[in-house]
């Protein structure tokens, strides 16, 4: 069962964060040029000049032109970050799970009798994950982050957005 789920799920100051938290691991990584040159590359993978620019847009961004950028500078992280793309294909997918899946080990009851060993039937990890993201990462960055995030898993869908009907209960009630 595949559901359609936007890999959108973070907001501009956390992908600010993330991109930023990537630099870093890249002049740390490669030793040759400074953080700011880094933030420059990602910019220009989406067409920005340089990183103020892009910052400074995405401030100022919607939902569907935020979506946009996102794939812009998302699709051409492995040639701006060669060192670190992998780390953060692998945080990015992580975080687009835990926001719609949950692990079957903290959501379902162990079930020696089931296929995944849960009373809850797991997802497809590589159909939801290339779904979302596979016109964004290249293939070689996908099949490794899935492969890591499979070892976290069985994942399932997360039923925590159920909507309980109850009556409340009042303090000058009891």
């Amino acid at each position: 069962m595949t559901i359609a789920v936007s890999p959108y799920f973070l907001d501009s100051d956390s992908f600010i964060d993330n991109m930023k938290r990537a630099a870093k691991y890249e002049k740390r990584a490669s030793n040759q040029n400074t953080h700011t040159f880094y933030l420059d590359k990602i910019a220009q993978t989406a067409g920005f000049h340089g990183w103020a620019l892009l910052q400074r847009k995405l401030k100022h961004m919607y939902t569907p032109e935020f979506e946009q950028l996102v794939n812009g500078v998302n699709s051409g992280i492995a040639k701006a970050l060669p060192n670190t793309a992998q780390k953060y294909v692998i945080n990015d997918l992580r975080g687009f799970l835990k926001s719609s899946f949950e692990t079957l080990a903290e959501f379902s009851v162990p079930d020696p009798n089931s296929g995944n060993g849960y009373s809850h039937p797991s997802i497809d990890l590589r159909s939801e994950v290339m779904d979302a993201y596979g016109s964004i990462y290249p293939a070689p960055l996908l099949d490794v982050a899935i492969n890591e995030l499979e070892k976290e898993g069985p994942w399932c869908i997360d039923d925590a957005e159920l909507i309980l009907d109850f009556e409340p209960v009042y303090y000058s009630d009891l």
